[in-house]
């Protein structure tokens, strides 16, 4: 129920070679050998009666991993085949997978379930080679974790013959701390968008919901009258607990089949199913909020609730993941012993052909170019014109709301592509572009890193989650803030390697010449997103983009110069952050953005402020810690 690693090589090196029209390099042999080592280890820790550890490769963008599991597949011996269950991001690809590995067999070994291709549950046992989507799979995991609804299904999946799959293989990584956040909005509308007709079936689903508003309106109120004006604390409020004994799951699914049937009305149905949807999602939420611990957020002037769980329960069994940006990826480490990652055989890529070229002081999230898109678009791809010559064939990527904002716009290349954060990564139509463009970057909501964390490590105090870059975890100074990088570094370099400079082109692991550009902020977050880059695309040649575009806004600036100016005439000593943002009559959201740069001490405003004999020392940990400017 193996495959021989030296003849999964061979293979591999004569396809890479004679179909596919790649150079063959003795790095890309180590990668393969790792890939069947993996695989065949794993096969064994389940027939051995273990197997519930999670192991990680990290073959490059461009080694063949997607190709080098197809073949894996096809060479596993038919009268001991061990059954395989593949998870991938998109219904595309997971045909795709199975069109590969039944061409290579020259038989039908694998079949691909979704929702466009609804097998019977009681048919897949018989498939040596199942082929899942990513949110197939979660879902399955969390209905096991849940111990709800779809175990059926997850049962199904993992079921081979009269026994289970022995080898699981993950392509990218898999969300697998699922978040809950819920908002008085929110709640408010999933409640009034629930069919009337429908309210009168689930009485008691709707007594939480508007149990669940009231909880939320009390929440308010307290936190109006609380001299404690943290951003964020953890919630110990009995009134939700007592909401989780009633399974909101009953109204989800009844609201989930008439979204289904309202999605296939041609008249209003995709409005009225995206309503629906909406609705379904807060549920799900508000579900996830009552049965885990929870914790407050304040956010431009509103509020949420939030919580987090894994859904990885410890008898799901163990999985291959195989992720080219594994490590920037941290949300392993937080796995602690259960994960084990493999590091990647040295040498199989090279991008000495690829310059990374970099802007620093723009705005680059999702909000503010969305409202300048209309303005900050020409002045991007008149730029753009400067640079590159008209023969080039460009993607770019950017917040979707600023996708529209491209159309009917006259480039002059030879072609423009214009792809959005969320539906860009996995696709490879655009392998012969020669240039890339990252115009925004995917942050999440800031809620996300804390949820992450206290998924996996357990519920922080509140202090933890407001202190002012002391959250250490291992050799990280501030966890939080290393996460959000990381996750930043993943979605850009999957973004970056959509074009050409995914595919080898020589024995020493090149790609055809590429260009690369990218507006960052001037912070600790841009700098680590271009320094995780270098780092995952080794060779990469970096130098300067002038591009004056999307620039910060001038209200931080001018509270920039307000501490300058404050700290340039301060005493001798110390003043306490607060006090000095009190007198300066800056807002909490702007003091926020300032002490984000005073804690990265290679920013223009430290740099200005030590020509100043100032220094700034951070909180400590713990109730009642303080930050301070410090003049010698």
């Amino acid at each position: 129920m193996f495959v021989d690693p030296n003849l999964f090589v061979s293979a591999m090196s004569q396809h890479w070679r004679s179909t596919l029209q790649n150079a063959v390099s003795a790095p890309l042999r180590a990668v393969w050998h790792q890939m069947a080592m993996t695989f065949n280890r794993q096969i064994s820790h389940v027939v051995k009666g273990g197997g519930d550890e999670w192991q990680v490769i990290q073959p490059p963008t461009g080694t063949g991993k997607t190709q080098g599991l197809a073949m894996y597949c096809s060479l596993l011996p038919a009268d001991e085949h061990p059954g395989v269950l593949i998870v991938t991001r998109l219904k595309a690809q997971a045909d795709e997978i199975v069109e590969t590995i039944n061409s290579m067999a020259g038989r039908p070994l694998a079949i691909a379930r979704h929702g466009d291709n609804a097998v019977a549950l009681a048919d897949l046992r018989s498939h040596p080679v199942l082929v899942i989507t990513h949110k197939a799979f979660e879902n399955g995991l969390d209905a096991v974790s849940r111990a709800s609804a779809g175990v059926d299904s997850w049962n199904s999946y993992r079921a081979w013959q009269d026994g289970v799959r022995r080898l699981v293989v993950i392509d990218e990584a898999l969300d697998v701390a699922q978040e809950g956040q819920v908002t008085l909005d929110a709640v408010r509308s999933a409640e009034g968008n629930v069919p009337f007709e429908v309210r009168e079936r689930f009485p008691a689903q709707m007594d939480v919901l508007r149990r669940m508003v009231e909880a939320l309106e009390n929440v308010a109120r307290e936190e109006g009258q609380r001299q404690d004006v943290s951003r964020e604390r953890i919630l110990d409020d009995s009134v939700f607990d007592q909401l989780s004994a009633t399974s909101l799951l009953p109204l989800r699914t009844e609201l989930r089949e008439r979204r289904r049937r309202s999605s296939l009305s041609h008249h209003g149905g995709v409005r009225r199913a995206q309503y629906l949807a909406d609705c379904e999602r807060t549920l799900r939420d508000v579900e996830t909020v009552v049965t885990g611990w929870r914790w407050f957020a304040r956010k431009k002037g509103d509020y949420s609730i939030n919580t987090a769980r894994l859904i990885v329960p410890p008898d799901a069994g163990g999985a291959v993941v195989m992720d080219a940006t594994a490590t920037p990826n941290l949300v392993y480490e937080l796995f602690e012993d259960r994960v084990r990652i493999n590091p990647c055989p040295l040498g199989a890529r090279r991008y000495d052909n690829v310059t990374l070229h970099l802007s620093f002081g723009h705005t680059v999230g999702k909000s503010k170019l969305t409202e300048r898109g209309d303005r900050e678009v020409p002045r991007l791809v008149e730029n753009l014109r400067r640079k590159l010559s008209s023969d080039r064939k460009v993607l770019l990527c950017c917040h979707k709301g600023v996708k529209s904002n491209f159309d009917g716009l006259d480039t002059g290349f030879a072609a423009f592509d214009v792809a959005h954060w969320g539906a860009i990564d996995g696709q490879n139509v655009w392998q012969d572009r020669d240039a890339v463009v990252i115009f925004g970057l995917p942050y999440r909501d800031k809620t996300w890193s804390a949820n992450t964390f206290m998924a996996f490590q357990g519920v922080q105090p509140t202090e933890w989650l407001n202190a002012e870059g002391n959250r250490p975890f291992r050799n990280y100074a501030d966890i939080r803030q290393a996460l959000e990088i990381g996750q930043l570094v993943v979605s850009v370099v999957q973004a970056i390697n959509r074009v050409r400079c995914r595919r080898v082109i020589d024995e020493n692991g090149n790609c055809a010449p590429t260009d690369v550009y990218i507006a960052l902020p001037d912070n600790i977050i841009g700098r680590g997103v271009a320094h995780g880059i270098s780092e995952q695309m080794p060779g990469i040649r970096v130098e300067d983009w002038s591009y004056e575009g999307a620039k910060r806004g001038s209200k931080s600036s001018a509270h920039s110069e307000s501490l300058v100016t404050f700290a340039a005439r301060m005493p001798k000593g110390r003043a306490e952050i607060k006090e000095i943002a009190r007198q300066l009559d800056v807002p909490k959201r702007s003091m926020d953005w300032l002490r984000q740069r005073l804690r990265d001490g290679g920013s223009e405003l430290c740099c200005r402020l030590k020509a100043l004999g100032v220094s700034y020392e951070a909180g400590g940990r713990g109730r009642g810690s303080q930050s301070f400017l410090v003049k010698a």
